[in-house]
């Protein structure tokens, strides 16, 4: 499966790439048809505001065949301002609209080349960023449909697209995560949140998103096992904490909880105990005392020494009443 890292950071060092493949007047000027159509696909699956970005027409521009020089000039110098698409005295709209009119213009096809390279590094950026940035998703979107339309046959925005499409895919993998984290499906038996999650982090090691969604899976099991020991169902929450220690490498959460279910039920035996100790001596002593013994066999681990001291004097009070042996 590849990253969707590699892609975007290839995306700036491969700008240059288009340079080769696509000289000067090599490209003839989109037609409306071929904007239309695409070398790339953009995804935009559980977003619809994004969806209203991808149809990217050119704005209007003020070019005649009688002022094409001053229209390229114009186009160098918005090009020249960073001002790439947003309206028609933009670099992009200029230079379509210049090659609208004269598609062999080599000096219109040179600055569309230039300019689409600039936007494919704002793409770049707006993708580094798009893991956990709605807006910068957006961003990168609006970059997509542009450059699709500007330079459909261009490869690095061929490859942009694909950055854009694996950038989708690792989104929509993260929002189902989400969703079945709140669901309470946290895959501990496969599937759920787990596994979306992991399959994000093997494309795209040390997301930020996928890896606080993992933290967060970690947590919820920890909080399952303390459940489990504050209603006294020890087997369940050692059960819950040996998934939570799959979930990460060892970060010393798993352990720490460890410890704090572990104080549970020697807290929990101990008040057992204490209430055995005090039914001894009344009536039916012998009988409360044996039932909190069974209560502290369930709940602690094989061998606890205070259930067998609890277990002894038991049986010293069976045998010897009030009395102490040799008494």
């Amino acid at each position: 499966m590849r990253s969707a890292a590699p892609l975007v950071l290839a995306l700036a060092l491969c700008v240059a790439c288009g340079r080769d493949a696509a000289p000067p007047g090599a490209e003839a000027a989109p037609s409306a048809a071929g904007r239309a159509g695409s070398d790339g696909q953009v995804t935009v699956s559980g977003d619809d505001a994004i969806a209203a970005s991808l149809t990217w027409q050119p704005p209007a521009t003020d070019v005649q065949m009688d002022t094409l020089d001053a229209a390229r000039a114009r186009a160098d110098a918005a090009l020249a301002e960073g001002a790439l698409y947003a309206d028609g005295e933009s670099a992009i709209p200029l230079y379509l609209g210049v090659l609208a009119l004269a598609p062999g213009d080599a000096k219109a096809q040179a600055g569309l080349q230039r300019a689409v390279e600039r936007l494919l590094e704002q793409g770049a950026s707006a993708l580094l960023a798009s893991s956990d940035d709605l807006q910068a998703r957006r961003e990168a979107h609006r970059i997509a449909s542009v450059a699709r339309s500007a330079r459909p046959s261009d490869p690095a925005v061929a490859r942009y697209l694909a950055a854009v499409d694996e950038a989708d895919r690792l989104w929509e993998l993260n929002r189902h995560a989400e969703v079945e984290l709140r669901a309470g499906r946290l895959g501990e038996a496969g599937g759920g949140a787990l596994a979306s999650a992991r399959e994000v982090l093997k494309a795209q090691p040390g997301q930020p998103r996928a890896m606080q969604m993992v933290a967060a899976i970690e947590s919820a099991m920890i909080r399952r096992a303390e459940d489990a020991a504050g209603n006294d169902a020890f087997d369940d929450a050692q059960r819950w904490l040996e998934r939570a220690g799959k979930v990460r490498e060892d970060t010393g959460t798993v352990d720490d909880a460890r410890e704090r279910v572990a104080r549970i039920r020697q807290e929990r035996i101990g008040r057992l105990r204490d209430l055995a100790i005090t039914a001894l001596p009344g009536v039916d002593g012998i009988e409360k005392a044996r039932a909190e013994l069974g209560r502290m066999i369930a709940i602690a681990e094989p061998g606890n020494a205070v259930v067998a001291e609890l277990r002894e004097r038991i049986d010293l009070a069976v045998h010897y009443g009030l009395f102490r042996p040799g008494q």
